[in-house]
C-alpha cells in the first residue's frame, strides 16, 4: 500500500539506488544537518556528500531528542569521522552538548 505524498515531502521520483549517484558538489564546503534522528539514509547521505563534495571543510549535525545509543549515526559516524580527517565534526545532542567520538 502505497502512502499519498504530503505537501512538503514527496519520495515518489526518488531513485532506489540514489546512494550510487555521483553528483557535483565542487562549491560545497559546510554542510549543515539538523533534526538527525540518527537513522541509516541519513548517514549514507552523509557518506554520499563527503564523496561528491571534494572541497568540503565542516560538518555539522544537531541530532533531535532521544537519538538512542544503538542508532546507525552512533554506530557508523566514528569510522565516517576517521575516513575523512580533513573535514572538521561538529556533533551535538539536542541539548547542545557536544557529542565525541572515541
Amino acid at each position: 500500500m502505497r502512502k499519498e505524498c504530503s505537501v512538503n515531502y514527496c519520495n515518489c521520483d526518488l531513485p532506489n539506488n540514489w546512494k550510487d549517484q555521483i553528483i557535483s558538489l565542487t562549491a560545497l564546503k559546510e554542510v549543515e544537518i539538523d533534526g538527525c534522528k540518527g537513522e541509516e539514509h541519513e548517514v549514507e547521505l552523509l557518506k554520499v556528500l563527503l564523496i561528491c563534495a571534494e572541497i568540503l571543510e565542516r560538518v555539522t549535525i544537531n541530532l533531535s531528542r532521544n537519538v538512542p545509543r544503538s542508532c546507525s549515526a552512533y554506530l557508523e559516524l566514528p569510522s565516517v569521522l576517521k575516513a575523512h580527517p580533513s573535514v572538521k565534526f561538529n556533533i551535538y545532542r539536542w541539548c547542545g552538548d557536544q557529542v565525541f567520538f572515541e
